[in-house]
């Protein structure tokens, strides 16, 4: 899980970028899936979690898929993400309405 401090108004620039990567990480070995976060509060951050299989596909995505889009992604920063490694507990997931889907 990375929390992103984006500039005032950068957000959306961002997260359009981090979309385009996240099409990418769909081809990587041990990908599951993502979700992008956005606080209601707080137009200026995001939160960004990304499904890793095991802790090999997750280190090579430190590596690869994250530092890239980090890297690309830094010109919109207010600060470096809080990085956060967390392991799956329980989860229960449906399928994603499209409207809710939407950026807010």
């Amino acid at each position: 899980m990375s929390t992103w401090k984006f500039k005032p108004g950068q957000r959306d620039a961002a997260l359009e970028v981090i979309s385009k990567k996240g099409d990418e990480a769909g081809k990587i070995k041990g990908f599951r899936g993502h979700l992008y976060l956005v606080p209601s509060d707080d137009p200026d951050a995001g939160v960004f979690i990304a499904l890793w299989e095991d802790e090999e596909s997750l280190q090579a995505s430190f590596e690869g898929i994250f530092r890239e889009i980090s890297g690309d992604i830094e010109q919109y920063a207010a600060s470096p993400p809080e990085v956060k490694k967390l392991h799956v507990h329980s989860a229960e997931i449906a399928e994603i309405v499209p409207e809710l889907a939407k950026p807010v």
